[in-house]
């Protein structure tokens, strides 16, 4: 703030009263600015009572003086003061200021949390890893979702759930007298997988099927597979398609 000195002013020796004419001293002067007089010297406001009238901390020294040039200025006490509020304040409200950074820390964590849980979400199961490789651990998934391969056994289709489908076209010979091995393109576990069988052209149908009198008598070179008997007609060719369809759990 510069000097405030609009208006004229009144000043009477040994009086601390100060009458002013086009002043607005309430808006512009507080207690503590200091008062350049008349008489060239240095008093201190002391209160401010209208636009028009102040007193001084001291009585007016100079000679009585009226309709006189004046000049009022802020000094360092009214900063002294403003800095002691500020520091009031600090001190009233430090401890929830201080909690602003910590929320934001908080905010930031949860943040970067909320982004590794996504990123590992998307690991798991994003697009890119539908189809792939399945597995697990202790029950639970860790590779992609759905798992398709094929080989000299035929076709599976894993899940990560556990399930397992295992297809086959298989050209048979009817009138088998005894089981009749069939090895499947994957492993089941456990008395876990129910097997169907159809017949595209041949025998007869009278298929039975024995996945568990198999499983009894399985080489450890097999990947796993059912057994069947064929039955045909005299009439009926001796050789026949069949479709195998095995559906369990591969953990």
């Amino acid at each position: 703030m510069g000097w405030y000195k609009a208006g004229k002013i009144a000043v009477t020796n040994g009086s601390k009263a100060i009458t002013g004419n086009g002043t607005d001293f309430v808006t512009n002067v507080k207690p503590g600015f200091a008062f350049l007089g008349p008489d060239f010297q240095l008093y201190e406001i002391d209160t401010v009572v209208s636009a028009t009238s102040a007193t001084l901390a001291t009585a007016y020294r100079g000679v009585t003086a009226a309709a006189a040039d004046y000049g009022i200025f802020q000094t360092q006490g009214i900063i002294a003061d403003l800095s002691a509020q500020v520091a009031a304040l600090i001190n009233n409200y430090g401890n929830i200021a201080q909690q602003f950074p910590d929320a934001l820390n908080a905010i930031s964590a949860a943040q970067n949390s909320a982004g590794a849980a996504q990123a590992t979400a998307g690991a798991k199961y994003g697009k890119g890893n539908i189809l792939g490789t399945v597995g697990q651990t202790g029950g639970a998934p860790t590779g992609a979702i759905i798992e398709r391969g094929s080989n000299a056994n035929g076709e599976y289709v894993r899940f990560a759930d556990g399930t397992q489908m295992c297809t086959k076209l298989h050209l048979a010979v009817g009138d088998t007298a005894a089981f009749q091995s069939l090895p499947l393109a994957a492993a089941f576990v456990g008395n876990t997988v129910g097997v169907s069988l159809s017949f595209e052209t041949g025998p007869n149908v009278g298929a039975a099927v024995d996945w568990y009198a198999f499983a009894a008598t399985v080489s450890a070179h097999y990947t796993g597979g059912v057994a069947y008997l064929l039955y045909r007609g005299a009439s009926m060719p001796v050789n026949g398609y069949v479709h195998v369809l095995a559906v369990g759990r591969w953990f």
